[in-house]
Order: structure tokens, then C-alpha cells, then sequence
């Protein structure tokens, strides 16, 4: 997905962050996890087909909730493109009062 520019468009870095985010997490607590707290910083922009590297470390867990931080960078002059931080509820403990 693309902007008109021909650049990687926003929304796509913010769900690829956001998924690569929840990964790490499950990778972490062994527990699925929805984002519950999402802030994402625009840094540089990425052509479409250019090649990033996603990184993502869960950075803490208390109980229910756990929180990671990811990055976007360009892999061919390792410029920074975006950065994510996000608090992440279990999902699997969740009950509802209906």
C-alpha cells in the first residue's frame, strides 16, 4: 500500500508495527494479546518496494498487560523510519458482564 508519492503509506508501517509488536509479546508472555495503548512516531519514508527491517522487544509484563517497542528501519542505509511503543492486554482473560 502506498501513498501518492510512491512511498510505503502510514497506516501500513502502524498495522506492521502493531502486528510484529503483538508477536513479540506472544513470543514473550505465551498468551495472545490486543493492543490496548498504540503511539507510533514518523521518523523518514520508505519507497514500496525498498527494503525494511522490522525489530520488536517486549519491554515489560505486569499481570494482564505487557508493553513492547518496535522500529522500521531502511536496510540499506539503516535510517530510522518509525517507532512504536504499545501496551498489550491478555486476551484470553478477558470475561465480559453481560
Amino acid at each position: 500500500m502506498d501513498d501518492s508519492n510512491g512511498n510505503w503509506h502510514v497506516g501500513a508501517i502502524a498495522a506492521s508495527i502493531d502486528i510484529i509488536g503483538l508477536l513479540a509479546v506472544y513470543s514473550f508472555v505465551n498468551d495472545a494479546r490486543i493492543s490496548t495503548n498504540f503511539s507510533i512516531s514518523y521518523h523518514s519514508t520508505a519507497k514500496l518496494h525498498e527494503e525494511v527491517e522490522i525489530e520488536a522487544r517486549a519491554t515489560g509484563n505486569r499481570e494482564l498487560m505487557a508493553s513492547v517497542v518496535a522500529e522500521v528501519w531502511r536496510k540499506s542505509d539503516g535510517q530510522l523510519i518509525a517507532s512504536g511503543k504499545e501496551w498489550t492486554m491478555s486476551a484470553s482473560r478477558l470475561t465480559s458482564k453481560l
